[in-house]
Formats: structure tokens, C-alpha cells, sequence
């Protein structure tokens, strides 16, 4: 797992913490620039969070879209605070550009092709076959004449059935979100990418030979099976979950601790439950392709 400061820009949902971070990257930015700390850090703070406003539509979906709206926001918010559009634009920008940098690292496989890669490749994704009468739609990556395989599609009709039949609460969940509702286009690719398109667009991407792995509770390395695999996207692209939620504060034993929420890994930890056992309890805790 590729990512900066820590967990900050992990999931690319961010909360409290992370907006922080863009302010005090965008602080220093405009300090160099000769500017002040305080309009830098508001500048780059709103200008970061604002890329991720849901409403803005295809605008923020790229890396160009998200940083201009950034640094028109930077700017404006700076100079109503009385510092220069500039400054505040720029600071604004640079943080929307290292966001944008980790998070297509986050979202890489091993050779460097991306979850954009797979999805704005229309042209060379095959004809889909169906499961569960028409309510998951697989589709193969790779040429207009890509065909998924039986033997892919039953690995995904197997994962499948192990989540909804022993996925408890988690898998319950999931099989009534797929099987009402619009179709969930799943899209096998062979070049390591395991991403969803978005929250609830029910459009996700999985190779299914990838061996990532991560680092469980105990300090153990993992490998991800294909059932976790697909759960965890599942859980973005049917049921809306975030890697990174909210960070809070939590008095333990009369020590304040700082904690982060992984709500779309709890999720899959809870379907994983009991299928095999195994715990990821974190986010950042993923390695591509092996730790």
C-alpha cells in the first residue's frame, strides 16, 4: 500500500483529519510563497474538501476537474479572508495534486495501469454474462470481444453464494442490495486493479489472479482471497460504505487517542467473519502487491 502521512488521503473520503492536513500542507505551501500560514491554511482546507462534494459530477472525477474547482475554491475563500487569490489558488491546487497523486497510487496494480484505466476503457470491454437472473452482470476487460470464461464466472457465482450464505448481517445486506434494484456490472480485468467506480454506481473491477495481501490484527500477513476481494468492492459500489469515516477523539485509561473509522473494512471483516476467519481491522494496512 503506497500512501502519505500515514493514513491521511487513504480512502479519498475524507473527514476531519484530512481536511486538517490539506490546511497545514497548503499553510506551508503559502508561507514559502512569502504569504501567511492562516490564509493558506484555509485556502487549501476548503479548495481540498470542496473536490470531493458530492453534486459536482464529472467535473471532480478527474485529476484536472478536481484541482481547477480547488484552486478557484482556494483562491476565492483566501482572498475573502484577505489574503492573495494566488496564493490561496496555488496552495489549494498542490494539495489537490498530491491527493490526487496518492489516491491513483492507492488505486494502482503492480504494472501501473489504474482503476480509470479499466473503466474509461469502454471500447475494450466484452459483452456480459448474467447471474442471479440479470441482477450481476459480469464483464471482461481487454477487447471488444473479451469473454468471461466458466471458469471465472463461476469463481464469481461461488463468491457470491459464500457471502450471502455465510456472510452473516454483512452478506445479508449485500444480497438484498444486489438483487433489488438496478443491475451491478462486475468487469474482470488481468491487470491487478480492485476498485468500485464511485459509492452506490453499483460498477466495480476485480482481477481475480491478483495476490495482494494486507496485515491482519495480529501482526500476521494475509493473502486476499477473491471472496474478500469482492466483498470489500461490493460494499462501495452497492452499499455506499468508506474506507476512512470521521476521526474522533476517545478518552482511554485517561489518555486521549486519536481514532479513524474503517467503515467499508469493519463491513468486510464482518462478511468475512464467517467465511474464514480473517481480520484486516485497518485500511492502510494493504500492500500491492505483497508485504
Amino acid at each position: 500500500m503506497t500512501y502519505i502521512g500515514g493514513e491521511l488521503f487513504a480512502g479519498g473520503d475524507y473527514g476531519a483529519t484530512e481536511v486538517l492536513s490539506f490546511g497545514m500542507l497548503g499553510g506551508v505551501t503559502t508561507v514559502l510563497q512569502g504569504g501567511k500560514f492562516g490564509h493558506g491554511f484555509i485556502s487549501a482546507a476548503a479548495g481540498g474538501a470542496v473536490a470531493k462534494i458530492p453534486g459536482l459530477g464529472k467535473l471532480t472525477e478527474k485529476v484536472v476537474g478536481r484541482t481547477l474547482v480547488s484552486a478557484v475554491v482556494g483562491g476565492t475563500v483566501s482572498e475573502a479572508t484577505g489574503g492573495k487569490f494566488a496564493n490561496g489558488a496555488a496552495s489549494a491546487a498542490f494539495a489537490s495534486l498530491i491527493s490526487s497523486a496518492a489516491q491513483r497510487a492507492a488505486n494502482s496494480g503492480p504494472n501501473g495501469k489504474t482503476a480509470d484505466d479499466v473503466f474509461d476503457d469502454t471500447g475494450n470491454i466484452g459483452e456480459g454474462r448474467e447471474l442471479l437472473d440479470g441482477q450481476v452482470v459480469v464483464r471482461k476487460h481487454g477487447s471488444p470481444n473479451a469473454v468471461v470464461s466458466d471458469s471465472e464466472l463461476a469463481t464469481v457465482q461461488g463468491d457470491l453464494n459464500k457471502i450471502f450464505s455465510q456472510g452473516g448481517e454483512g452478506g445479508t445486506q449485500l444480497q438484498n442490495g444486489i438483487t433489488s434494484g438496478d443491475p451491478t456490472t462486475i468487469v474482470l480485468n488481468d491487470v491487478g486493479v480492485n476498485s468500485s467506480s464511485g459509492y452506490n454506481t453499483r460498477f466495480l473491477t476485480v482481477d481475480l489472479s491478483t495476490q495482494h495481501q494486507f496485515i491482519d490484527t495480529t501482526g500476521a500477513t494475509v493473502n486476499f482471497s477473491t471472496t474478500r476481494t469482492l466483498a470489500h468492492e461490493l460494499g462501495h459500489a452497492v452499499l455506499g460504505n468508506r474506507d476512512v469515516g470521521l476521526s474522533f477523539d476517545m478518552n482511554v485509561l485517561g489518555r486521549t487517542r486519536r481514532v479513524t473509522p474503517y467503515p467499508n473494512v469493519r463491513f468486510t471483516d464482518s462478511v468475512m467473519n464467517g467465511i474464514n476467519g480473517t481480520v484486516r481491522g485497518r485500511y492502510p494496512n494493504y500492500c500491492a502487491p505483497t508485504c
